[in-house]
């Protein structure tokens, strides 16, 4: 079992009920704990590029579809929207 379908059926078990990203498990990994029942997932910012550009963007694309449908920093929803960790290493 992959490391992000465990982190996707811990969620489950816990009820989490905000956003979870469909077929991006693989860029999930980890799961911040703020308090005892607010939960949520963190993607890996690069591989979720890295997947999306295996499906068939370019970088470019990926990135610009992903800075702004995916992970917006407009700071909306920040208890259900997920944690993007940026390990670009800048």
């Amino acid at each position: 079992m992959s490391k992000g379908i465990r982190i996707r059926e811990i969620l489950t078990e816990e009820e989490y009920s905000g956003i979870l990203y469909e077929d991006m498990d693989e860029a999930m990994v980890g799961i911040y704990r703020a308090r005892p029942y607010n939960i949520v997932p963190v993607y890996s910012y690069v591989k979720y590029i890295e997947l999306l550009v295996d499906r068939g963007m370019s970088e470019e694309e990926a990135i610009e579809y992903t800075d702004s449908h995916v992970f917006p920093v407009d700071g909306s929803n920040q208890l259900t929207r997920p944690i993007v960790i940026d390990d670009t290493g800048v």
